[in-house]
Parts: C-alpha cells; sequence; structure tokens
C-alpha cells in the first residue's frame, strides 16, 4: 500500500495549520494596528474630539430648536432625529438605541431656559 499524500488525515492537518496561522497572522496584524494608532494618536485625536464636540451641539440645538416650536415629546424629537440619519440608526423608530437617547433629549427639554 502506497502512502497517499493527499489523504483525508494528512488535509485535517493542513487545514489546522492553516487555521493557526490565520490567527498568528490576525494578532500580528492586530498589533502593529495599535502599533500605529498610539503612534499616530496626536495627529487624529483632536480631529475626533472636534467632531465628536459638533455631533453634540448640533444634537442639543436640534432639540432646543424642536422645543422652541412647542415640541416637548421626547420620543418625538428622538424619533425625528432617527429620521434625519438613517446611517446611525438603521432601523429608523425602531431603533433599539433611542430607547438611549430619549433620556437625554428628556434632559435637554428639562433645563431652563
Amino acid at each position: 500500500m502506497a502512502f497517499d499524500p493527499t489523504g483525508p488525515v494528512r488535509t485535517e492537518l493542513d487545514r489546522s495549520m492553516n487555521r493557526a496561522a490565520q490567527d498568528v497572522m490576525h494578532d500580528q496584524r492586530w498589533a502593529f494596528r495599535m502599533v500605529c494608532r498610539g503612534l499616530t494618536l496626536p495627529f487624529w485625536l483632536p480631529f475626533r474630539w472636534r467632531a465628536r464636540r459638533r455631533r453634540r451641539l448640533e444634537f442639543v440645538q436640534f432639540v432646543l430648536h424642536r422645543r422652541d416650536r412647542g415640541i416637548l415629546d421626547a420620543s418625538r424629537i428622538a424619533a425625528e432625529w432617527a429620521k434625519d440619519r438613517p446611517g446611525e440608526f438603521p432601523f429608523g423608530e425602531y431603533d433599539p438605541a433611542l430607547k438611549k437617547l430619549e433620556p437625554r433629549v428628556r434632559a435637554i427639554l428639562d433645563r431652563p431656559l
């Protein structure tokens, strides 16, 4: 009986070795990305902070504009916010993130003028 290098045992061994090599490569790629992010942190972090601040101010202005128009229902304002941003809320008014957004809207509405 001749040795068959393409037999089922050899194939399974090759698969497991390939999986192990892919896991090692994934870990190395992740470590390299983290080092690069750490080195470039002083460059991109101010831009990220500025963008987050701009989004927060836009949200507060949106809620205050609705309050000035007489809309005081937090769930309705949150649904309007979600409808205007389909990329952030893919399920629209049924998105689970709206439950987290409603208390924030309510807190802004409760602030004194």
